[in-house]
């Protein structure tokens, strides 16, 4: 897999908070943005 793979397959990852730096921390602040499971990115 390549970067490409992830920009045209991957809607989410989950990733441990212990893992994130500050500035990363912060965004999670903020309202997420949602959509319909089967609406196009």
């Amino acid at each position: 897999m390549n970067d490409n793979f992830f920009d045209d397959f991957v809607i989410e990852v989950i990733i441990d908070k212990k893992y994130l730096l500050p500035e990363q921390l912060r965004l999670l602040d903020q309202e997420p943005i949602w959509f319909e499971a089967d609406e196009p990115v």
